[in-house]
């Protein structure tokens, strides 16, 4: 991927106050933003609506934190990806969906379908 300084970034993660993260989404917006990315944080833990999703065709780039959280939001109704095949998107595998989601048959479809 090629980044470059201006670039329009989606965060997707799950926002729930007081967690790791929380903390970590805070990071990174943080540290894109000092390097001159304009951040935009969609809160997997709310539904999309229309604002989110006309936000996610226009970005340069989608970083998703938590493969299932933040993935099902990528995929829409009739499991069309939300994201235009020409967008970059960064998954971040958590630590719950290696160690837990991948046990639960629904979830790991969830996962597998962002990947592809």
């Amino acid at each position: 991927i090629f980044f470059r300084n201006g670039m329009d970034v989606a965060l997707i993660a799950p926002c729930t106050i007081a967690s790791g993260n929380r903390t970590t989404t805070g990071r990174l917006v943080a540290m894109l933003r000092d390097l001159s990315y304009r951040c935009t944080v969609i809160d997997s833990n709310q539904p999309l609506g229309p604002v989110q999703l006309q936000q996610l065709q226009a970005v340069d780039v989608c970083i998703a934190l938590h493969a299932m959280r933040a993935g099902r939001h990528l995929i829409g109704k009739g499991g069309a990806h939300v994201l235009p095949s020409s967008t970059p998107l960064v998954l971040i595998f958590g630590g719950t969906d290696v160690n837990e989601m991948v046990h639960d048959p629904v979830s790991l479809a969830v996962m597998t379908e962002v990947v592809l």
